[in-house]
């Protein structure tokens, strides 16, 4: 037919085909398995049950595909399911499909099966469940209302709108299923997308353009229950602008939300993007998180150092912060609201080996919420370098034990006789400071004073060797030997022996507990003959000066004063010792110490 059509009853069909310039078949007990329909008007059709949009030819009649009408709206209304394999094509008009009680299906993934200017979508088990609906529209929206999702892949190549259309507002899911929407070239939202549960997907697929962006114009919202996840893709730039509420996204779902583009992405003012987990909430406005003033002192020379930080803008919520120290500790730090934050760390060292006093780099990243991921937005990083004092910082250890100086009772010194040892002409001493430790010589052949210091444990140690002029100023060479007990001997070179003169104790230059060496000598009859035997014998071997007289050979075995044993006349060797012992003494004025008074038994 090539005219208006209007019903007037029920039509009850295998197929139907309609031809004509304006069709109405509106009455809901329709009963069509398959339509199809050429009109040149507008067109619109009702079925109680399931409704196949195909190919029919009728006896004597063409073909007809599908349902075309020319850039006239047309109305589609299913009980149970609307399936479609071919498509309904109304030019730049406007075309609702619905299912009342059932789904909206793409049962042939080769072709388009809406071509509109504006596309109204309405189910109530969802829209492109087992495949997306595929369609070339320039505005759409869509409702779904107890289960199943709705998906739609749009393939236009000019800019799609999700849009208001009549009384319906964007795209819709009240079931649990998710929305996903993706489209070849621009997509614009500018009518709101939200969903009960099962995620929200919008995707712009380059084209090959300069302009197929994703620009968020409107609230996107997923409601709690089935996780899921908010996903924006962009072919080129992904720009969010202000959609004049609080939360322009917000996901109260346990999922993520997540945005990437091939090039750009941009947060105009006022947007305010929110993830909800239970109680816990977080939220950004901006990108990348906001990471500023970061600062730390010189490492203290105890290893202790520490970085400061500001972080976040005004209502935003939830932050990561990892600070590395370059020593393989990384410190990982839960923050809520914006502020100031403080991170304390201790070096036990540099941890730049070869150079102890390098300075240190230390990073510092911010992550916004965990839940919240703009691809290459998600972080800020700074970097710093902390200097190390000095030679860097080292393990040291103080020893604060008191030091005391080994002290020993020794009974005081009694000559038993002479001495007599092998003497060594040349040695080496730290004892006497004549500015330095120095070796000090001399001739086997003359007669030398020799100082010996006494360890604490009785022995002797080192030894210095002085000449003769050493007996007109004693006191001056005690004045250079640092602390201690010391010895001095008398070398005779004729016997080639020591005599010890005395033994005394030394502080701060000054002789305190000096020996008497004049006492009696306590020697049996044997030692005193061989005694007075080398005394003599030593005294034929001296010079014209030193020559003894037999009175002071005889009297050798018991010798007084210097305790030499030695005989002269005067101005003799002897005499001269004894003469600088005994002006040594009367210059000490020091004594014996006395022994400590006994205590009385009671």
């Amino acid at each position: 037919m090539t005219q208006d059509i209007f019903q007037f009853g029920s039509i009850v069909a295998k197929g139907l085909q309609l031809i004509g310039t304006q069709v109405l078949f509106t009455i809901p007990t329709n009963d069509v398995d398959t339509l199809a329909a050429d009109v040149t008007g507008t067109f619109a059709f009702s079925d109680q049950d399931d409704l196949t949009v195909g190919s029919v030819q009728t006896f004597g009649r063409t073909e007809t595909v599908g349902i075309t009408t020319t850039d006239d709206d047309a109305q589609l209304i299913a009980g149970q399911t609307l399936s479609l394999e071919e498509a309904v094509d109304v030019g730049t008009a406007r075309a609702a499909l619905a299912s009342q009680f059932a789904d909206i299906a793409d049962i042939n993934d080769v072709k388009t099966k809406v071509y509109a200017g504006e596309l109204v979508l309405l189910a109530d088990a969802g829209i492109g469940n087992t495949r997306a609906l595929r369609t070339e529209v320039g505005s759409l929206a869509a409702v779904n209302i107890t289960s199943g999702g709705i998906a739609i892949d749009d393939r236009s190549g000019t800019a799609l709108e999700i849009a208001t259309i009549g009384f319906f507002d964007g795209v819709q899911n009240l079931g649990l299923g998710g929305i996903s929407v993706a489209h070849t070239g621009p997509l614009n939202v500018n009518a709101q997308v939200t969903a009960a549960g099962g995620g929200i997907a919008l995707t712009s697929r380059a084209n090959g353009g300069n302009d197929d962006h994703l620009a968020v114009n409107a609230p996107i919202a997923l409601a709690a229950g089935a996780p899921g996840d908010i996903v924006f893709t962009a072919g080129t730039d992904l720009l969010m602008n202000d959609a004049f509420v609080f939360n322009d996204v917000v996901s109260a779902a346990d999922g993520l939300i997540v945005g990437t583009a091939g090039r750009n992405i941009t947060f105009a003012p006022n947007v305010r993007v929110q993830s909800i987990s239970g109680a816990i909430e977080g939220a950004i406005i901006d990108i990348p998180p906001l990471l500023q003033n970061v600062s730390g002192p010189q490492v203290a020379n105890t290893g202790d150092a520490s970085v400061t930080f500001n972080y976040g803008r005004f209502s935003e919520l939830r932050f990561t912060a990892t600070v590395n120290w370059s020593d393989g500790t990384v410190d990982v730090i839960s923050l809520v609201s914006p502020g100031t934050y403080t991170a304390l760390h201790n070096y036990t060292g540099n941890p730049n080996q070869s150079d102890p006093a390098a300075p240190i780099p230390v990073i510092v990243t911010l992550r916004a919420d965990s839940r919240i991921r703009f691809t290459g937005y998600e972080t800020t990083t700074s970097q710093i370098t902390l200097n190390f004092p000095g030679d860097g910082v080292r393990n040291v250890r103080i020893d604060t034990t008191v030091k005391v100086r080994y002290l020993t009772a020794d009974p005081p010194l009694r000559i038993i006789g002479e001495i007599l040892r092998a003497v060594v002409a040349e040695s080496r001493s730290n004892v006497y400071s004549s500015g330095g430790a120095a070796q000090e010589s001399a001739d086997a052949s003359e007669r030398t004073i020799i100082l010996r210091e006494v360890l604490p444990d009785g022995t002797e140690g080192s030894s210095v060797r002085f000449d003769l002029s050493a007996l007109d100023d004693l006191p001056k060479i005690f004045e250079k030997v640092r602390n201690g007990r010391y010895r001095i001997y008398l070398f005779e070179p004729a016997t080639q022996s020591l005599r010890m003169v005395m033994e005394i104790d030394v502080r701060d230059g000054k002789p305190t507990t000096p020996e008497k060496v004049n006492e009696a000598v306590e020697i049996d009859a044997g030692d005193q003959a061989a005694a007075a035997g080398a005394e003599i014998e030593a005294a034929a071997m001296t010079d014209d000066s030193d020559v003894a007289s037999s009175s002071n050979v005889a009297s050798a075995g018991l010798a007084v004063g210097a305790g030499l044993l030695l005989s002269g006349g005067a101005g003799s060797w002897t005499e001269r010792v004894d003469a600088a012992v005994a002006k040594f003494q009367k210059y000490s004025r020091l004594r014996r110490p006395t022994s400590p008074r006994r205590k009385l038994p009671r």
